[in-house]
């Protein structure tokens, strides 16, 4: 039986998102776009994701 997860347990799990997310997106985008690559440009992808993240309503079943 699969356990629906709880409200602290999805706000902690975005949390570890969250703090993962800027060192994950620097190396995605040196490798996905070369010619464009800054550290600012993976610094502002990342904190567009962040808040779209925080943004979106986090439910049982995860966000939609």
């Amino acid at each position: 039986m699969t356990s629906i997860p709880t409200r602290t347990a999805a706000v902690s799990g975005l949390d570890e998102l969250l703090a993962a997310l800027p060192a994950t997106v620097d190396t995605v985008a040196r490798k996905t776009l070369p010619s464009r690559y800054t550290p600012e440009l993976a610094q502002q992808l990342a904190g567009t994701i962040a808040a779209a993240l925080v943004r979106t309503p986090q439910t049982a079943g995860g966000a939609r």
